[in-house]
């Protein structure tokens, strides 16, 4: 009778032995049921700091309320067992800096196309909230009224004035002052460091991403519209050239280093003279 008795116990320390192997090898499944809990919770949190934000009143309450909002980082907080839910959070976390870059430099394109983009973002959230049977992580804990206003705000605060050469210097004085700043503080010998170049390059990646946007937005005169077809299609090809050698400088050996300087000159100097053509200094 004893013999028995030790043998089921023996028994059930196997089964469970079994088990908890079984669990631990498997954390996906556990992972996945924790998820809802977790992200509903980070989702609150999302929810009452757009709340303590308010809406936005004036330019300068979106740019610092978005900036107090961006500082929660809520899509690391979103559960690794959610990852689609927490690609669409961060996509909506760049888009929003995005947009507060472009109201800090006064850009209206670019901080409408960005607002835009925060859009979609969210509604890739209610898709994926839905899915993934998160209720409280909807779009309305991701700020959807508050992105809602922002449109409204921009078009009104930081409205094209309709006059091409006006608006159009203003896009170049926005696209130097980016890469000034760039710049700012870096030696010509920082620039041989492969990482510092490859930042540089993404960045001005970024200013031309950002000039084309907002020429996109501005109806030249007839009588100008071939040579400011000209320029944006510079625009066009230089982004697509320098987004592919980006990578392949921080990868590459320092030969490449001077090849990649040399094209970021000749960029500029094409990009004056083809503003030129139209009159405007870019």
């Amino acid at each position: 009778m004893g013999c028995g008795v030790r043998r089921f116990r023996g028994a059930v320390v196997l089964v469970l032995a079994v088990a908890l192997l079984g669990a631990a090898r498997a954390p996906g499944r556990l992972g996945a049921r924790r998820a809802p809990g977790s992200a509903a919770k980070a989702c609150a949190r999302a929810r009452k700091a757009f709340a303590r934000i308010g809406p936005p009143g004036t330019l300068i309450d979106a740019q610092t309320g978005l900036d107090r909002w961006l500082r929660g980082n809520y899509s690391a907080q979103i559960p690794k067992g959610l990852p689609r839910l927490r690609a669409d959070v961060g996509d909506l976390e760049m888009d929003l800096g995005n947009v507060e870059s472009a109201v800090a430099n006064g850009d209206g394109p670019t901080a409408s196309d960005a607002v835009h983009r925060a859009g979609v973002d969210l509604d890739a959230i209610d898709r994926e909230a839905t899915s993934a049977g998160v209720a409280a992580c909807a779009s309305g804990a991701f700020g959807r009224a508050y992105v809602e206003g922002l449109g409204p705000l921009i078009t009104t605060e930081l409205a094209l004035t309709g006059d091409f050469a006006t608006d159009a210097n203003a896009a170049c004085a926005r696209f130097s002052r980016s890469t000034n700043l760039a710049t700012q503080g870096l030696q010509p010998s920082d620039l041989q460091d492969p990482d510092t170049l490859s930042n540089y390059v993404g960045g001005f990646v970024d200013a031309l991403t950002a000039l084309r946007e907002d020429f996109a937005a501005i109806t030249p005169p007839r009588a100008q519209q071939q040579p400011v077809s000209s320029f944006e299609a510079t625009v066009d090809q230089t982004i697509q050239q320098l987004g592919q050698a980006a990578p392949a400088v921080s990868s590459g050996p320092p030969s490449q280093v001077t090849p990649i300087t040399d094209q970021l000159d000749a960029v500029t100097r094409s990009l004056t003279t083809d503003a030129a053509a139209f009159g405007v200094d870019c």
